[in-house]
C-alpha cells in the first residue's frame, strides 16, 4: 500500500491504536496490489466507537468505502478490516472474471 492516513474525530490516535490499525489494514495488500491510498477515520459518536476507510484503487479503478460500529475502538477497526477485505476479494474476483472473460488472463 502506497499511502495510509489516520485521522481522528474526537478521539486521540495513540500509538497503541495507529500501531493496531496498521497491522489490520496492511494485508489488504494480498487481495490485491492496486491499492494507491488508504484513508482511515476514527471517531466516537454518542457510545459508538467507529472506523471508516475510504481505499482508492490505481488506475482509475475506483473507491471502495466500509463502516464499523462497536462499542470498542479495536473490535470497530477488527470489523473494519474484514468488510475491506471482503470488497477486496469481491472486486479483485470481479475484475480477474472479467480478464478471463475478455482473453487477457
Amino acid at each position: 500500500m502506497q499511502n495510509m492516513n489516520i485521522t481522528g474525530h474526537g478521539i486521540e490516535i495513540t500509538e497503541a491504536l495507529n500501531s493496531h490499525v496498521h497491522a489490520k489494514m496492511q494485508p489488504l495488500d494480498k487481495f490485491f496490489d492496486k491499492i494507491t491510498n488508504l484513508h482511515v477515520i476514527l471517531k466516537i459518536e454518542s457510545n459508538e466507537q467507529i472506523a471508516e476507510a475510504d481505499l482508492h484503487l490505481a488506475g482509475g479503478r475506483g473507491n471502495l468505502f466500509a463502516k464499523a460500529k462497536t462499542n470498542d475502538m479495536y473490535t470497530s477497526v477488527n470489523e473494519l478490516a474484514k468488510k475491506m477485505a471482503a470488497q477486496l476479494r469481491k472486486y479483485h474476483d470481479k475484475v480477474k472474471s472479467h480478464d478471463v472473460d475478455e482473453g487477457l488472463a
